[in-house]
């Protein structure tokens, strides 16, 4: 019964780790996107400015 409990456990774990990995890539891309998206409005800033 304790073994069955820890393998239920484990697959938890792997659970929420893999749960965490996808927010956190998630993240980096929004961030990511985000940035390039800014870096390409100022640059079209600029150019509408001068």
């Amino acid at each position: 019964m304790k073994f069955l409990k820890l393998i239920l456990l484990f697959f938890l774990a792997i659970f929420l780790i893999k749960i965490m990995f996808k927010l956190v890539f998630g993240m980096i891309s929004f961030l990511f996107t985000a940035v390039i998206f800014i870096v390409f409005l100022y640059i079209g800033w600029r150019i509408l400015k001068s």
